[in-house]
């Protein structure tokens, strides 16, 4: 039985997708440049977006960690999330597909495509991501900007339920058998975490809906595989006027980090130096055993900040 003196914190990891194939420098790239680059189709990373994802995995502290992986639907996001998580998700944190989480904008690049041909494209660790709640005709984003702010409050207030039900199972308390619908979260069951363990959910996004789910007023841009670690305003108790339960408030060790430089020259020291045996963060995830996400009903699915465009994404 859980013990009173603890109460699990809820930790939300917001992880930018690595570089894809339509970002670029708007300081130097032509027209002509930038027209190709919006044209893509559901981009995929880059060869350099494939190294930044495969450094993350290398300097993410949080991987032994995660309790859960949400991921937007977009190539992107499953290509980063696949190569950059693939510790947990072996260990059997399985993603979670949630269409909320996609990008802004109606473009061709914010345009999806059948998601299961994406996923094979991804081998053995693209079976295992789960996809059942996509709706149909999901990949067609048709939304106005200011309902893109609606659906960033929404996507919070799904992660701090997430959160608040996570949290309330610890040690069989909060939910217990009695009040099975208490486990249900966007129609996912989920299992009991041990007792003395705290929740970590990584979220896999885009640079301007993550920059609308933390506060285009408070916070920069996120550089590609840029990561954060947030709590919710509402977990430290009583709220001041203006304040939200659903706010996002980065953590003082996460503020303090430095988003290392994503160029080629410096991805490749840096696999050089692992490659050398330098020390880099632990992988080994065999503490998360026990921690797994049951699907229990099936519906019908069918930067460098300088390479953040708001042009993009319209």
């Amino acid at each position: 039985m859980a013990t009173r003196e603890f109460r699990p914190k809820v930790y939300i990891h917001l992880i930018r997708h690595a570089r894809a194939q339509h970002n670029y420098d708007p300081k130097t790239a032509t027209p002509a440049q930038k027209s190709i680059h919006r044209a893509f189709l559901n981009p995929s990373l880059t060869p350099q977006g494939r190294a930044e994802a495969l450094d993350l995995l290398s300097r993410f502290p949080y991987m032994h960690l995660l309790t859960h992986i949400l991921t937007s639907p977009l190539r992107r996001t499953l290509e980063t999330t696949i190569l950059a998580l693939e510790p947990a998700i072996r260990n059997g944190i399985h993603p979670i597909v949630i269409e909320e989480l996609r990008e802004v904008g109606m473009g061709t690049t914010s345009t999806g495509t059948e998601i299961s041909g994406v996923l094979r494209e991804l081998g053995e660790l693209g079976d295992l991501v789960m996809t059942d709640t996509l709706k149909p005709d999901w990949e067609f984003n048709l939304e106005q900007r200011y309902e893109a702010d609606e659906r960033a409050e929404k996507a919070k207030c799904m992660l701090k339920e997430l959160g608040d039900i996570l949290s309330g199972q610890v040690g069989g308390t909060g939910y217990g058998p009695d009040n099975e619908a208490g486990r249900l979260w966007n129609g996912y069951s989920f299992g009991t975490l041990p007792e003395g363990r705290d929740v970590h959910i990584a979220v896999v996004s885009h640079a301007c809906f993550l920059w609308k789910m933390i506060g285009e007023k408070t916070s920069g841009n996120f550089g590609n595989a840029e990561f954060r670690t947030f709590q919710f305003r509402g977990d430290e108790g009583c709220l001041e006027r203006g304040q939200k339960s659903t706010d996002l408030i980065e953590t003082q060790e996460s503020w303090g980090m430095s988003h290392p430089s994503t160029t080629k020259a410096a991805l490749a020291e840096r696999a050089k130096a692992r490659e050398f045996g330098a020390p880099g963060v632990e992988v080994n995830v065999a503490e998360m055993k026990g921690d797994r996400v049951e699907h229990l009903e099936k519906v019908d699915s069918g930067l460098d900040m300088s390479l953040l465009d708001p042009e993009l994404f319209v």
